[in-house]
C-alpha cells in the first residue's frame, strides 16, 4: 500500500502533465504539417528550374532580337551577305567592328561642334590677338579607334550553356508533363544539330586545325561551333512564353495553415512551421524538468508514467521525439537555396528533442 500511495500523482504532477500533453499534441501537429510542405517544397524547385529553362530560352529570342538594331551586325550583314549564316559562334564572339558607324558620328558631331562655336566665339577677343602664333604641333603615329564587338553572341553562348545544364532540363521536365514534351523536342533538336557538329569534329577536326583529331570535347566547347543559322533555329523552335507560369507560380506560392487559414508563402509557412515546433518543443522541456522535481516523477496517471510502462510504450517516446527533429533537419536542408534561418532553427529543434530524450533515459 506505501508503494501505491508514494506513486500516486501529486497536483505538481498532474499540472506538468497537462502541460506537457497540450505541448506534445502541438509538436504532433506542427510535425505533420512539416511533413507534408516537403512536397510542395520539391514542386517548387521543379517550378524553378521550369522558370529558368524559360527564362534562357527567352533571353536566347531577345539576344537575336536585340542584333537587329545593332550597327555593327548591319555592318557585317551589309559586307558578307548570306556567308554570315556559316559563320560559327566563336568567330561572331571575336568579331570587331572597325570603328563606330557613320550614323552615330553625324549624329555626336553636331552638338560637339556648336559647343565649339560658342568657346570660340566667347574667346574671340582673345583668339584674334593670337593669330600670327602658329597652331600646335601634331602628334605623329598616334590615332583613336573605337572597336565595338557584338556582344550578343556572347550572351547568346551563357544562354546555351546553361541551357546544357542537365539537372535543370531534367527538373523542369519533371514538374508537368504540359511542358515535358516541349522541353523534349528542343533537346532532341539540339542533340541533332551538336550531333552533326561532333561527327563533323570527329572527321575533319576543328577548322584552325583540320589534320588534328580533337579529343572528346566538352558541350560548352561544342557551342562555339554552331553556325548562325543553328542558332536561329535553336532560338525560333516552340518559343515558350513566361505568362504559362503564371498560374503554376501564384497556386504554388500560397500555403495556408489550418489553424490561421491565411494564404502564405511557402517559405515563410516552413519558417512559421518551424519556429512553432521550437516553441512548443522548448515548452515540453521546461515542464519535463519540473515534473522530475517531484519524489513521485513519473507518477501513475501522467504522460510520462503512461509511457513508462512498457518496453514498446518507451521506444514510442522517442519515436514522438525523433519525428520533429527529422522533419524540421529536412525542412532547412530543402530550403537552403532560399532562406538560411530553417537550418539555424531546426538545428535548435534537434537541440531541444535530444534534451527531452536525454532527460527521459537519465531521470
Amino acid at each position: 500500500m506505501e508503494t501505491k500511495e508514494n506513486n500516486q500523482s501529486s497536483e505538481l504532477d498532474v499540472r506538468c502533465s497537462n502541460s506537457c500533453t497540450r505541448a506534445g499534441f502541438a509538436v504532433l501537429l506542427f510535425t505533420t504539417l512539416a511533413f507534408a510542405i516537403l512536397g510542395p517544397l520539391d514542386t517548387a524547385k521543379r517550378l524553378e528550374a521550369l522558370g529558368k529553362y524559360f527564362t534562357l530560352r527567352m533571353e536566347l529570342k531577345d539576344a537575336l532580337d536585340e542584333l537587329e538594331g545593332d550597327p555593327c551586325w548591319k555592318n557585317l550583314v551589309s559586307a558578307e551577305g548570306d556567308k554570315v549564316s556559316n559563320w560559327t559562334l566563336s568567330k561572331l564572339i571575336e568579331f570587331r567592328c572597325p570603328s563606330a558607324p557613320p550614323s552615330e558620328k553625324k549624329r555626336s558631331d553636331p552638338p560637339k561642334t556648336q559647343l565649339h562655336r560658342q568657346e570660340n566665339s566667347e574667346i574671340k577677343p582673345q583668339t584674334d590677338k593670337k593669330q600670327d602664333e602658329p597652331p600646335p604641333a601634331q602628334v605623329q603615329g598616334f590615332s583613336v579607334e573605337i572597336v565595338l564587338n557584338l556582344w550578343e553572341f556572347e550572351k547568346i553562348a551563357n544562354a546555351l550553356t546553361e541551357l546544357g545544364n542537365s539537372e535543370t532540363i531534367r527538373l523542369a521536365c519533371s514538374y508537368s508533363y504540359r511542358f515535358d514534351r516541349s522541353i523534349y523536342r528542343w533537346e532532341m533538336l539540339r542533340h541533332r544539330i551538336l550531333t552533326r557538329i561532333r561527327e563533323a569534329l570527329r572527321t575533319s577536326g576543328p577548322p584552325s586545325k583540320s589534320s588534328v583529331k580533337p579529343p572528346n570535347t566538352s558541350l560548352e566547347e561544342e557551342i562555339k561551333y554552331l553556325t548562325f543559322e543553328d542558332i536561329r533555329r535553336l532560338a525560333n523552335y516552340e518559343q515558350p512564353e513566361l505568362g504559362e507560369l503564371e498560374p503554376h507560380i501564384k497556386e504554388l506560392s500560397q500555403f495556408n495553415l489550418p489553424s490561421l487559414g491565411i494564404p502564405l508563402g511557402l517559405i515563410m509557412a516552413t519558417r512559421i512551421i518551424e519556429s512553432a515546433l521550437l516553441f512548443f518543443l522548448a515548452y515540453f522541456w521546461l515542464f519535463q524538468r519540473e515534473a522530475m522535481l517531484s519524489k513521485n516523477y513519473p507518477a501513475t496517471g501522467t504522460l510520462f508514467g503512461v509511457f513508462q510502462r512498457t518496453f514498446i510504450s518507451r521506444n514510442m517516446f522517442k519515436v514522438f521525439m525523433a519525428l520533429p527533429s527529422v522533419v524540421a533537419v529536412l525542412l532547412g536542408i530543402k530550403s537552403i537555396a532560399y532562406t538560411y534561418w530553417n537550418i539555424v532553427l531546426g538545428i535548435f529543434v534537434f537541440g531541444f528533442c535530444v534534451a527531452i530524450v536525454w532527460n527521459w533515459e537519465h531521470r
